[in-house]
């Protein structure tokens, strides 16, 4: 064999072993960022999973760990997280379902919550104010559970229902009679 043929047979086993190989380390980069993100949210006292059905990040937090603060240490990380196809299950787009249970979130940090592709938020959050509605409104995607402890007025509930007239919003039962 030739060294010119050596060389060329070189570089084929090279790229096909490239090519056998990313996908497995991708996985387990992506495998791995996940786990410290989830290993974050967890040191805050909350949960962060990823659902194998649709491929989302499942964000739930409650009581003392779902504050301003918690949200400031950890949302660096969850942006950093990937969106797409990532190899680490199914899912064309990662977005975020996002559960704040008795949280003492307040507006400024709905306004930092808002800065992550969301498919669905289910609040309770008594500190909140009509102010936030306007962070809500700017979510792309929404799916809006609104408690009875998010005390938003009438007439902000349906500003929010008017900026997104396509997405749905489960009201408590008080406001959705008044509806």
């Amino acid at each position: 064999m030739t060294r010119r043929a050596k060389i060329a047979l070189s570089f084929a086993a090279v790229a096909i072993l490239a090519i056998v190989a990313t996908p497995n380390l991708i996985y387990h980069f992506r495998k791995t960022q996940l786990d410290n993100a989830q290993a974050l949210v967890a040191a805050h006292g909350g949960c962060l999973g990823l659902d194998l059905v649709d491929g989302n990040y499942m964000l739930d937090l409650w009581g003392n760990s779902a504050t301003d603060e918690t949200l400031a240490k950890i949302l660096p990380t969850l942006r950093d997280l990937p969106t797409g196809f990532t190899l680490i299950g199914p899912g064309e787009s990662r977005l975020f379902y996002v559960t704040l249970v008795d949280s003492s979130i307040s507006d400024d940090g709905m306004q930092l919550l808002c800065t992550l592709p969301i498919s669905c938020l289910s609040l309770d959050c008594p500190n909140l104010t009509d102010a936030s509605v306007d962070c809500l409104s700017s979510i792309d995607q929404p799916y809006v559970i609104i408690s009875g402890t998010a005390p938003f007025s009438d007439a902000a509930v349906e500003r929010l229902r008017q900026s997104k007239p396509n997405a749905m919003f489960l009201l408590p039962p008080d406001k959705s009679e008044e509806q």
